[in-house]
């Protein structure tokens, strides 16, 4: 089952912390409750999993009015939301549900330090903002088809869909209420979304669009402060000598011997 193999070989082995633990998963065929689901989870069986709990969700989170005040954590926590996302493409699947209930948090009493991540070779460093974001609910997931030139499309609306959770209604994202000091997070926000959506146009593969977010982030004064290729003076890795990957070849090279089946 998905929960377990991503706990198993990915979270247990410390290859990345943007999933949460499984510690059972239970296989059922019989629906009890009133079946006012959605044609689409209208599965012939269902699974019910007991997973670590978290603390809440993006949107529990995004509307909170001290969260939004502080740009370099909407920043940071915006950034692992994609790289939450950008993990499990790199594992050859896409999410297909990425709204703002399916992104959980835990909250740390850490806030120093930085993580190192490797991504498609490429060493980085992420500040710790006291959040660990998490993807959740793989209910929808579908295994890429890179034979289909449709599957770009799939790739980029996992992440389009969950930066509306830091997009105010006036630039076409979920939030109602904000602060007002909050409009400039928002655009710089839109803007990343119109950057990623021209992928299409580009023709740019996962690879290529996870590098280009982390480029946006670089080239603006709002986003630079949370990730960096130098790590500052005098400042730790938290996760030192294991850094976090998000690679193809996480799945592949004999790294791994995960084998994910979504039901």
């Amino acid at each position: 089952m998905l929960f377990r193999s991503l706990a198993t070989e990915i979270v247990k082995k410390g290859l990345s912390k943007h999933f949460l633990m499984s510690y059972k998963t239970y296989e059922c065929d019989h629906l009890s409750i009133d079946p006012a689901l959605p044609k689409v989870v209208m599965n012939k069986k269902y699974l019910i999993t007991l997973n670590e709990l978290a603390h809440g969700d993006i949107k529990t989170l995004c509307n909170n009015q001290m969260f939004l005040s502080n740009n370099e954590i909407v920043a940071n926590v915006a950034l692992q939301c994609l790289f939450s996302i950008g993990t499990l493409h790199s594992l050859n699947y896409i999410h297909q549900d990425c709204h703002w209930g399916n992104f959980l948090f835990h909250v740390s009493k850490k806030i120093d330090g930085w993580f190192e991540y490797s991504i498609y070779g490429k060493q980085f460093f992420v500040k710790n903002c006291g959040y660990n974001i998490m993807i959740y609910d793989f209910g929808l997931i579908k295994q890429m088809d890179h034979s289909s030139r449709h599957t770009i499309n799939f790739i980029i609306s996992d992440y389009l869909r969950i930066l509306n959770a830091f997009i105010i209604k006036k630039n076409y994202g979920w939030l109602s209420s904000f602060p007002t000091s909050y409009e400039v997070m928002s655009k710089i926000m839109y803007n990343l979304k119109l950057a990623i959506h021209q992928s299409t146009l580009k023709q740019l593969n996962e690879e290529q669009i996870i590098l280009m977010i982390i480029d946006f982030y670089s080239k603006h004064q709002l986003l630079n402060r949370v990730i960096t290729t130098q790590l500052p003076a005098g400042e730790i890795v938290l996760n030192k000598g294991h850094p976090y990957i998000i690679t193809n070849d996480l799945y592949g090279n004999n790294k791994l011997s995960l084998k994910i089946t979504p039901k």
